[in-house]
């Protein structure tokens, strides 16, 4: 099943008009076979458009149902970090958790204030 596409800004990237956020499985909140099965389900249902981030600790449930796909998505995930050390350290967790050698878009998540930009 196809969903309708929309190109995500300047990227270029052709992505679902509808994507899959991983924070409401994480946090240990459901099994990980659990949130496996949600993000096969939701490529079967044309979705390619995956969010996640590291702290939401879904990334691993994410990776391992995107086994085989991984070239017809396109995936974000966060860091919380604030320095370069630390957010490095979370972009390389974060491929080897999502079982992949590239991330498509990693945002810095919840800043607040202009000093979180610093």
């Amino acid at each position: 099943m196809a969903l309708p596409t929309r190109t995500l800004g300047k990227t270029g990237a052709e992505v679902s008009v509808v994507g899959l956020g991983t924070g409401a499985f994480g946090f240990g909140k459901v099994p990980h076979e659990y949130g496996v099965a949600m993000v096969r389900r939701a490529l079967e249902l044309g979705v390619t458009y995956f969010d996640t981030a590291h702290h939401y600790e879904s990334e691993s449930m994410v990776g391992d149902g995107l086994v085989g796909h991984r070239d017809g998505v396109f995936l974000a995930t966060k860091t919380v970090k604030r320095n370069r050390a630390g957010a490095w350290s979370d972009i390389k967790l974060s491929l080897k958790q999502l079982r992949t050698d590239r991330i498509d878009l990693m945002m810095l998540h919840c800043v607040n204030t202009l000093g979180d930009l610093d």
